[in-house]
Order: C-alpha cells, then sequence, then structure tokens
C-alpha cells in the first residue's frame, strides 16, 4: 500500500513532468491524460482503503480531499491566467504545479511512515485480510477434499 500511494505519486510527478517537457501533439495528450486517470485512481483507491482501515469514521475526510484536488487545477488554472491562446511556458507552470504537490505529498507521506507509527497497524491489517482472501481463493478453485463421488481406498 505504501508504493500504490506513494510510488504512484512519484508515478504521477514523473508523467507530468515528461509531459510538461515534450513538445505537445494530440496522441500524447490523450496517452499522458490516461496515465494521469491511472495513477490518480490507483492513489485515490489505495489511500481510500488505506484510511477505512486506519479508522471507517475518517473516510469523509478522503473524500472531502478528492473533491479539494478536483477543485485545485480551476483553482491554478484561474490564478496562472491560462487560456487556449496561452504559450507553452504558462502551459509549463500550470503543469509543474502537479509535481510540486505530488512531491510534497510523497515526502511528507514517507515521513509519517519512518518516524511515526500510524500505518504499521493498518499495513498488517490489510496484509492479513489478502492473504485471508488468498486463501478462500485457493480452496474455492483447489478443493482437495475428496470427491463424493469417488469410492476411497
Amino acid at each position: 500500500f505504501n508504493f500504490r500511494v506513494v510510488g504512484m505519486l512519484v508515478l504521477l510527478m514523473l508523467l507530468t513532468t515528461c509531459w510538461a517537457a515534450s513538445s505537445q501533439t494530440p496522441y500524447l495528450v490523450l496517452a499522458v491524460g490516461f496515465g494521469i486517470a491511472v495513477c490518480s485512481h490507483a492513489i485515490f483507491s489505495s489511500s481510500n482503503q488505506l484510511v477505512g482501515s486506519l479508522d471507517p469514521s475518517l473516510t469523509r475526510f478522503t473524500t472531502f480531499g478528492r473533491l479539494a484536488g478536483s477543485a485545485l487545477p480551476v483553482a491554478v488554472v484561474i490564478l496562472y491566467g491560462f487560456s487556449p491562446t496561452s504559450d507553452l511556458w504558462r502551459f509549463q507552470m500550470v503543469v509543474a504545479t502537479v509535481p510540486a504537490i505530488c512531491l510534497f505529498c510523497a515526502c511528507f507521506l514517507v515521513y509519517i511512515n519512518f518516524t511515526q507509527d500510524v500505518f504499521e497497524a493498518t499495513y498488517e491489517r490489510l496484509t492479513s485480510d489478502s492473504f485471508r482472501e488468498l486463501a478462500s481463493r485457493n480452496e474455492l478453485f483447489f478443493d482437495t477434499s475428496a470427491n463424493p463421488g469417488q469410492k476411497s481406498e
């Protein structure tokens, strides 16, 4: 879960940095948009699982964070005065806010993970739930009990 949250933040940071530094073509914009959507969804779903496992009453804050995160690009576009006729430099400045925010969030989460004991119990709970789910799937698909139609020797 740490990788799925922090690792995907780093991947999102690298993806948007490469996007801002490259020439803009329609297929590149489409591919980057798809990559941003995949990274964002992985971050959000993993964060929800982590917070829900930590304390289910805190999930309303992840919803608030998602809504605030959705409004942030609008505020950045307005703050920078970005428009469809803006030059490439202004576009790069608008997109550069994403890696900056991702870097801050990743550093903050790594700091909390290594200095506090907040997530340890949650990681253990999620890992044991994952192992239990895998074990139940194995029992379902690889039933080792004797078949009722077979004769035992």
